[in-house]
């Protein structure tokens, strides 16, 4: 069973943990220290944000990792999205947590958008989202630099109307969100 549970301060240490491992913080923007007090003041900062959601994902009572929405506007029907498994045993259900989030996100909240910035190099999941009904909509040359190096990002966009044609495929995938 796949659960969501609004990201809370009992979950920080965890999170943490996750963020400051390897194979988490590979092909994200940014490498964080385990500063304790920088989290805390990170997790205060997204708490009161009327713009982000973040949730723990679920498995079976095991939390195994985050998933996002940030920059949600609702007038403009859209929302930016991210996710990552912490737990390394749990890593293949990358492919199945997001489409709980798609369902919840074209049918719950009634957007019309997602977008998804992928770092270069990150192939699986820009062939998971084109699977998932992700077009590619551009590129950001040389805009994240990381360990000395630059990155292009991959950016690339879900409409409502392009996953209702792959969605019902996945309609089994709903679950709350806390």
């Amino acid at each position: 069973m796949i659960q969501f549970e609004r990201l809370k301060k009992d979950h920080l240490d965890l999170v943490l943990k996750w963020r400051t491992s390897s194979f988490v913080t590979r092909y994200m923007y940014t490498d964080i220290d385990g500063d304790h007090k920088k989290h805390q003041a990170w997790f205060e900062s997204i708490s009161q944000s009327e713009t982000d959601l973040y949730w723990v994902a679920v498995i079976d009572a095991v939390p195994v990792g985050v998933i996002s929405l940030s920059d949600i506007q609702h007038f403009h029907k859209r929302a930016t999205f991210g996710y990552y498994i912490g737990e390394e045993k749990y890593r293949i259900y990358g492919g199945i947590l997001p489409l709980y989030l798609y369902n919840h996100v074209f049918t719950n909240l009634s957007l019309n958008k997602l977008t998804a910035e992928v770092m270069e190099g990150n192939d699986k999941v820009v062939k998971l989202n084109m699977f998932h009904g992700f077009q590619m909509v551009g590129t950001r040359k040389e805009h994240v630099i990381k360990h000395g190096k630059s990155h292009d990002v991959h950016l690339m966009e879900l409409l409502k109307s392009d996953w209702e044609k792959k969605g019902h495929l996945f309609k089994k995938y709903t679950g709350a969100f806390e």
